[in-house]
């Protein structure tokens, strides 16, 4: 709700604590949407750097436990940031994650956005 709000400071204090307290029961699975939505937030404010590190761990978390749905909106979220920053360092971290090349996956997304661009 903060985030939608755009009260960004409070929504990345609220992701946070979340996150905390998942951290703390040892909830791995529901960390990664969490960070998943503080990238947001740090992207929305211009951290970068931030929501490049925080959507690497929510990938990194949506492959260990084979969440085909996370999955697929972490790639084309992935896609979109990369297009976004022309990131070459997001681009091999990534791929290292998904067990692939950096070629390879830099591939997959010109392949992905070019499905998703206009017929």
């Amino acid at each position: 709700m903060a985030q939608a709000q755009r009260h960004y400071e409070q929504a990345q204090q609220y992701y946070q604590q979340a996150l905390d307290i998942k951290i703390r029961f040892g909830d791995s699975f529901s960390q990664a949407g969490t960070y998943y939505h503080l990238g947001q937030v740090a992207e929305e404010t211009g951290a970068f750097e931030n929501a490049k590190a925080y959507f690497l761990e929510a990938l990194k978390i949506f492959f260990e436990f084979d969440d085909k749905h996370g999955l697929s909106i972490s790639k084309r979220n992935f896609a979109r940031f990369y297009q976004a920053t022309q990131d070459q360092a997001l681009l091999t971290e990534a791929a290292e994650i998904l067990n692939t090349t950096s070629s390879e996956l830099e591939w997959a997304l010109a392949i992905a956005d070019a499905a998703d661009g206009p017929p």
